[in-house]
């Protein structure tokens, strides 16, 4: 993934959301995925491209531990995958108040745009489009990115992409994934498009002792 790539992601910045994620028993941050229950956060507006700060309590109080994109989102029946593309630590950890942002209340709720960037560019000195990809130096890095890879097919090809509740208006499931096309479930091979095939039941066992034979020999 190229920096080129990721900035024509993040082109348009006015469709561009920011999210506080509060990092906690709810919701769960490993570097390269946000996972977040949805009994406790609303996840359904998040889009990819979208902007995240993610904080963590310590020490009774909440530190602003990294900015980051969302590349994918992967939405299950319990919970939702926020799957990133580029992450900036805040090395070392800053409280939120540092930034006028309050301690969140809930796992995940929106923040006003200004916010963020007023608090990313004064905690790492850059603007949005500039945050760093994963390019794949370390071998995490490439794992995540081969991951990235593989669920994208998966969503683009077999589906659903929007979860195990997506809708799909305005076409069928075959015409928006491919693989439906190419191997249907219900399809079945005609009788006469089946090539006649010798039974093993049936096959002669001295013409296969012949063969044998026959091959034995050319090979000595």
């Amino acid at each position: 993934m190229t920096n080129t790539e990721t900035t024509n992601r993040v082109q348009n910045m006015s469709e561009i959301a920011a999210w506080l994620v509060r990092v906690g028993p709810d919701v769960r941050f490993d570097g390269f995925r946000v996972t977040g229950d949805h009994v406790s956060s609303d996840l359904r507006g998040i889009r990819e491209g979208d902007a995240l700060l993610i904080a963590k309590e310590e020490s009774g109080r909440f530190d602003v531990v990294s900015f980051a994109r969302v590349y994918r989102v992967r939405r299950g029946l319990d919970e939702t995958t926020l799957l990133l593309d580029g992450l900036l630590p805040v090395e070392p950890p800053r409280p939120s108040s540092d930034f006028g942002i309050q301690p969140p209340t809930v796992a995940i709720s929106r923040l006003d745009w200004p916010s963020f960037e007023a608090a990313l560019k004064t905690a790492c000195g850059i603007d949005f489009p500039a945050l760093p990809v994963f390019e794949g130096k370390t071998a995490k890095e490439q794992n995540h990115i081969r991951d990235l890879l593989q669920w994208a097919v998966e969503d683009d090809l077999l589906g659903p992409a929007d979860g195990p509740v997506e809708e799909i208006i305005g076409m069928s499931v075959r015409d928006r994934y491919l693989v439906g096309k190419l191997a249907p479930p219900d399809t079945r091979v005609s009788d006469d498009q089946v090539e006649d095939l010798p039974d093993a039941a049936t096959a002669d066992p001295e013409s296969d002792d012949r063969e044998a034979e026959a091959s034995t020999s050319n090979s000595l």
